[in-house]
């Protein structure tokens, strides 16, 4: 969808900005409490929300260096990364923030792949929805990693624009392409042609 939102708005000469943004250790941020909730709220059954929290709240974790692994210490944070229940969190919380995306910017097409997702439309709304999807992820207690964020846009002067935009009191990298899930999104007039204006 992010590279046909591109080339649609190449061939038709209109705006169209990507954002592509990163959590930082996303599993490893889950606060249990909030995910229990979470997921009594969107209407996972009690007793399975209770147990998730009951495991993840009470879990023991071990550093390994090399072949060795050092002494058990109490841990009241993070999920098991692939562990199903982990996986439904991490998906709620995802489409909670969508819906809460599609109110305040409409025009705003979204995409996700577990921790990774996009916003893309019209420059300044995509700005606001990052903006808003910040605000909301501090809420919910987890982090994201700025310095791997990538905006793209097919018009030179809104990458000049993004290059002077703030997130959080950091810039993030523009760029006329990127890998979003393994598959190359590019904001060229043609995949692979010779470097644009930037």
């Amino acid at each position: 969808e992010a590279q046909f939102d591109m080339e649609n708005a190449q061939l038709f000469d209109v705006e169209n900005t990507e954002i592509v943004t990163d959590y930082e250790k996303f599993y490893d941020t889950f606060d249990p409490a909030f995910f229990r909730d979470l997921l009594i709220h969107v209407g996972v059954p009690k007793d399975l929300a209770h147990m998730t929290f009951y495991l993840y709240s009470n879990i023991k974790r071990r550093f390994r260096i090399g072949q060795h692994l050092g002494m058990p210490f109490p841990s009241n944070r993070g999920a098991g990364q692939g562990d199903t229940l982990s996986t439904i969190g991490a998906i709620t919380v995802t489409s909670v923030q969508f819906r809460y995306i599609d109110y305040l910017f409409p025009m705003v097409r979204k995409g996700s792949i577990i921790d990774d997702r996009n916003f893309r439309g019209p420059r300044d709304m995509v700005v606001g929805a990052v903006r808003a999807a910040l605000e909301y992820d501090k809420d919910a207690g987890l982090i994201n990693n700025l310095p791997k964020f990538v905006a793209m846009s097919n018009r030179a002067t809104d990458r000049q624009e993004l290059r002077q935009t703030l997130f959080d009191g950091h810039h993030i990298q523009v760029a006329l392409e990127d890998t979003l899930g393994g598959v190359t999104v590019s904001a060229r007039k043609g995949i692979r042609c010779a470097k644009q204006d930037e």
